[in-house]
């Protein structure tokens, strides 16, 4: 089987939190830096989150682009001829005689479809009845397969086109300039280590 949507899921919620950590590091970096003017901090995060930002956004349209794929392909194996069909003739009159049948007689198909384990008209049945807007209908033998039942799972768990493109809209987080300044702590100690710095280089003048 192809990959899941679950791996898709995985590996680029990895990348992202990739993304986001290293972001959120500089943050911290220039956080910590009491040396650093408020000018030089905003200069710093802004020149770091165009950079991450670009990061993000193309990891979210990959993301994006292989749930597309795994959409198509999981409709492909829900509503296509079963591998194997030869010449896909067995599905296209499992096919004929589904679309033939009424709501009553498409039930029926998918009862024998489930009992007789037969995947071509099994496959033809959820086809029809997912066209009738009754897929409700073609239960029987969806229950009754793991396969099709888990490629339904993994179908109503893939974001569809609205959800992708609403996701395609986020931009990574930009921190306030507060959060950059040091701590007080952290300013205290760096006004220690001038004057030290300070004192030193006084010290080799006069012993000069």
């Amino acid at each position: 089987m192809d990959e899941t949507v679950e791996r898709i899921s995985a590996d680029y919620s990895g990348q992202m939190a990739r993304v986001l950590g290293d972001f959120g590091r500089v943050g911290d970096e220039i956080s910590s830096d009491a040396t650093l003017s408020q000018g030089e901090r905003e200069e710093r995060i802004l020149a770091a989150h165009d950079k991450y930002a670009e990061q993000y956004e193309e990891t979210i349209n990959q993301r994006n682009a292989r749930y597309a794929e795994r959409e198509s392909e999981v409709l492909r194996e829900l509503y296509g001829a079963p591998s194997g069909s030869a010449s896909g003739a067995a599905f296209t009159n499992s096919l004929l005689q589904a679309r033939a049948a009424d709501d009553d007689g498409l039930g029926e198909l998918a009862n024998l479809a489930a009992k007789t384990g037969d995947e071509n008209l099994g496959r033809a049945v959820v086809a029809v009845a997912s066209q009738r807007g009754e897929l409700a209908l073609a239960l029987p033998y969806i229950n009754s397969d793991e396969e099709t039942l888990g490629l339904f799972r993994e179908l109503s768990s893939i974001p569809d086109a609205e959800q992708r493109e609403r996701s395609s809209q986020s931009r990574l987080p930009m921190p306030s300039l507060e959060s950059l300044r040091p701590s007080a702590q952290e300013a205290m100690e760096a006004e220690r280590a001038q004057v030290v710095e300070r004192a030193r280089r006084r010290s080799r003048l006069m012993g000069a």
